[in-house]
């Protein structure tokens, strides 16, 4: 174990990065709740989604505290116990987010090729979204009642799955996980994006046959539902940019493979944690709607602000006024 101990002054700089991470995922997610809850015309239903992802990355910020904390005090003085629950939040919210890309891939497909069987509503959405919460839940909770473990990471900058199974059991849990939460969802969101595209492509090619000339309107419908894929695809691209260097590290380990360098390990774990910020700034840059809510929500604050300090200066002359 000795050997995979860094000096102490990279913890020290793990820890910082730590710090800059939930700083930026818990306020830029806090911004983005405080739209969705102040903006009665962006809480619509396939937004839902957006809103479950915002607060999935918002509750990440708190392994992300745990682990800044841990490496500042060194992982390994502190009680077992505090491994297993950061293990245990990182793994839940990074299950959660994978498979709420899946459903806001499957939202956009259902809304646009099959808009008649309305089947996206607050109702179904929010069944859809327990169904995977209690779906994540579940594989988080396997290794801390005995199907395989949570355990340090090589170089003890943070805690996750033991990527090193030494039994049958631990074995298939990796297998299990890597199945139900990497490849099978980066196949199901494939699979919808390619769909989105060949059925946006026939309706506007439907749309100019039809109209002729006279199909701008049509076609900026078209548009404006290209727009909401792209949201949606740039999303799960940022997403699986930044977790899947962690997931070929840890697959590797899985099978077998030594990791010569520790930081091999803790470089793609702390990139994976910066996924919890890009969702609010896609949001921002791409979201058109939700950009302007953003802005007039500041306005609103500035003179809300200003309002009240200019109240403060007339109270405190009037009372200096007084005492003259």
């Amino acid at each position: 174990m000795k050997e995979e101990v860094f000096s102490l002054q990279y913890y020290k700089i793990v820890a910082a990065v730590y710090i800059i991470i939930a700083f930026l995922s818990f306020t830029l997610n806090f911004i983005v709740l405080a739209t969705f809850a102040t903006n009665k015309s962006l809480r619509t239903p396939r937004n839902i989604l957006l809103i479950c992802m915002a607060v999935i990355d918002l509750l990440s910020s708190l392994p992300t505290s745990m682990g800044a904390y841990a490496n500042f005090v060194l992982f390994w003085t502190l009680d077992p116990l505090f491994c297993h629950l950061f293990a245990f939040n990182a793994t839940f919210c990074g299950l959660c987010s994978i498979w709420n890309h899946v459903a806001l891939a499957a939202e956009r497909l259902v809304t646009i090729k099959w808009t008649f069987l309305q089947l996206v509503n607050r109702k179904n959405i929010a069944i859809v979204v327990s169904i995977l919460a209690l779906f994540s839940l579940s594989f988080s909770i396997f290794p801390l009642i005995g199907w395989s473990s949570y355990s340090p990471e090589p170089g003890f900058a943070g805690c996750s799955v033991t990527w090193h199974p030494s039994t049958s059991s631990d074995i298939a849990y990796v297998m299990a996980l890597f199945a139900f939460f990497f490849f099978t969802p980066i196949i199901a969101m494939a699979t919808c994006y390619v769909c989105l595209h060949k059925e946006l492509k026939s309706m506007t090619r439907k749309a100019k046959s039809t109209w002729g000339n006279d199909s701008a309107q049509s076609i900026e419908s078209v548009l404006a539902k290209k727009r909401n894929c792209k949201l949606s695809l740039v999303m799960s691209l940022a997403f699986l940019a930044a977790w899947t260097p962690y997931a070929v590290v840890t697959l590797y380990m899985s099978f077998g493979g030594n990791i010569p360098f520790p930081s091999l390990v803790v470089l793609p774990s702390m990139f994976a944690k910066f996924s919890a910020i890009y969702n609010s700034i896609i949001y921002f840059f791409m979201y058109r709607k939700f950009r302007r809510a953003v802005l007039k929500m500041v306005m609103r604050s500035q003179n809300s602000f200003r309002s009240l300090h200019s109240r403060l200066r007339t109270s405190l002359s009037r009372t200096h006024t007084e005492n003259v």
